[in-house]
């Protein structure tokens, strides 16, 4: 039998060229490893990569396969199959494969899960979706800043343990709340507004000098360290919080707590790396999930503990 490699014909550059070079290199090993109708059977859509990897139909309703070389990637993908739980804000995982090789020197790897539609494609006319766009963007701007902030602590377990510290004060001190669509963060008599509209200038608040579009100098310049990370990482879990009760996205928000409450942060979920689902079972109408978790973080299991003693005081 022979796979149907019904690839986009492009006269131009293809980008899923090195994929399809690997496909068919491991014909067999395909073969061996799933059922006919789950092997891969032409693109889904006429642009079908990203930066990493590429998705391919199948013949299975509501599966894709997809050849990726992110191994931060696989290594969630990994954590969830070892899991055997996962959140309904996110695409359902059945499987992976290791391909032999390299693709510009990383593993590479197929990915069975669920199929996604409408990749990116926020309406932001609509006020609803407009929002949750614009929460998706302040979360991953708060979590670079706290995802930067431990990478330059070279992932010291010291730097994490004083971060968990400070998290518990800032709890118990309500530095951090949602107010309308806005993140309140209060520091002495103070308090500072940063709306979810206001995504693209959050990267700003911790640098000396700059000024946002209101004309205030940035906020948070005398924060560092410890301190800024613990801060951005609270944002966030309000951010999911917020966006678990929200009319569009809310599933998502649901995930991204889920996750922390297994110690990990989703640094890098922004409007191309969510779609829509079609969950008859559940819901009547296509939901938004995650389809691709991008960067991810592992808080340790000290993270673990705290934000479940917060998050969930009654279990």
């Amino acid at each position: 039998m022979q796979m149907g490699f019904r690839m986009v014909q492009r006269a131009e550059y293809n980008p899923a060229a090195w994929a399809d070079k690997i496909l068919k290199k491991n014909h067999n090993l395909l073969l061996s490893n799933a059922p006919e109708n789950e092997l891969p059977d032409g693109y889904v859509s006429s642009d079908p990569c990203g930066h990493y990897g590429c998705v391919y139909k199948t013949n299975k309703e509501h599966v894709v396969f997809k050849v990726t070389s992110d191994i931060t990637e696989i290594k969630f993908v990994e954590l969830v199959l070892q899991m055997g739980e996962e959140p309904e804000g996110i695409v359902k995982y059945n499987r992976i494969l290791k391909f032999p090789g390299t693709y510009r020197g990383r593993p590479v790897y197929g990915i069975w899960r669920e199929e996604a539609f409408d990749i990116g494609k926020i309406d932001n006319y609509d006020p609803e979706q407009r929002l949750m766009n614009n929460m998706l963007m302040s979360f991953k701007q708060w979590a670079d800043i706290a995802r930067e902030a431990i990478k330059r602590s070279g992932y010291s377990n010291d730097f994490l343990g004083k971060v968990i510290k400070v998290l518990g004060r800032y709890e118990e001190q309500e530095k951090v709340t949602i107010q309308g669509n806005s993140v309140v963060i209060s520091f002495g008599t103070r308090e500072n507004n940063v709306r979810y509209s206001d995504w693209p200038e959050v990267s700003y608040i911790f640098s000396k000098g700059r000024y946002t579009s209101s004309g205030e100098v940035s906020k948070f310049s005398h924060i560092k360290g410890v301190d800024k990370a613990a801060l951005a990482i609270k944002v966030c879990e309000k951010i999911a919080e917020d966006l678990a009760q929200k009319p569009e996205g809310n599933l998502i928000g649901d995930a991204f707590l889920f996750y922390l409450k297994q110690g990990i942060l989703m640094a890098d979920v922004h409007h191309q790396n969510i779609g829509k689902v079609i969950r008859e079972e559940n819901y009547h109408e296509p939901v938004w999930v995650i389809t691709d978790p991008g960067h991810v973080m592992n808080l340790g299991e000290e993270y673990k503990k705290q934000f479940y003693t917060w998050a969930y005081p009654d279990d």
